[in-house]
């Protein structure tokens, strides 16, 4: 099928376009805290490379290797708008682990990367299941691809360079200083639109069970109703 046919369905496709706009926005907003958390660490909490590595690239690797099998069961059970409300609200909560970073402390950024990596890889992956879920089966495939790059461009790409434009006037300020400094505001900034965002994905996202994310909260505290 031809590149320009794939557009075309896609443009006509309103259900998969709300999900590529709502996702597009969230990496943007993920992005805006996301790409200076190592910045932050070696620079401003004075961690190694080693202990960031540690920290961030193995914990939150381990972490979801081990926890993503389970998500993807919440996703059956309980379905792919629960997980995303759950996973995004938890994995938003981990950034602000920051705010009780010091010079030479190293557990903000392990808890932040070790337990935000089990929640937002809930995230991750009911957006990945709605997205085989609003995509045309013949051309999924292609769907995807269009998918993938438009978020990663528009969100992620573009979400990184506004972090930095934003840091920088932050800076300017002078207002963000001492304990609580620049870096710090940009990601309870980053914090309080994410949350904005779920407005959008609640929306959008299809709601395959009769299940209520309270259900899933138990299920994952192993609460009985009673």
């Amino acid at each position: 099928i031809h590149f320009k046919e794939v557009l075309k369905s896609v443009s006509k496709n309103r259900r998969f376009l709300s999900l590529l706009y709502g996702w597009t926005f969230w990496c943007f907003v993920s992005n805006l805290s996301g790409n200076y958390f190592n910045a932050y660490s070696m620079n401003v909490m004075g961690l190694t490379f080693t202990e960031i590595m540690v920290c961030c690239t193995i914990a939150s690797a381990i972490t979801s290797i081990l926890t993503v099998q389970r998500w993807g069961k919440a996703i059956y059970h309980y379905g792919t708008k629960n997980v995303f409300l759950i996973g995004g609200i938890g994995s938003t909560i981990c950034t602000l682990f920051y705010l009780f970073s010091s010079p030479g402390n190293f557990w903000p950024t392990l808890l932040r990367h070790l337990i935000g990596a089990a929640v937002w890889s809930g995230t991750n992956l009911a957006a990945s299941s709605a997205q085989l879920t609003f995509s045309k089966e013949e051309i999924r495939p292609t769907y995807i691809a269009v998918f993938s790059c438009m978020s990663s461009l528009l969100g992620s790409g573009l979400g990184a360079l506004a972090a930095g434009g934003l840091l920088t006037l932050l800076k300017s300020t002078g207002w963000f200083t001492g304990w609580f400094d620049s870096y710090k505001a940009l990601f309870t900034l980053s914090v309080v639109i994410r949350y904005a965002t779920f407005a959008i994905f609640w929306r959008i996202l299809p709601n395959e069970r009769n299940k209520k994310p309270m259900d899933l909260v138990r299920a994952i505290l192993h609460v009985s109703k009673d």
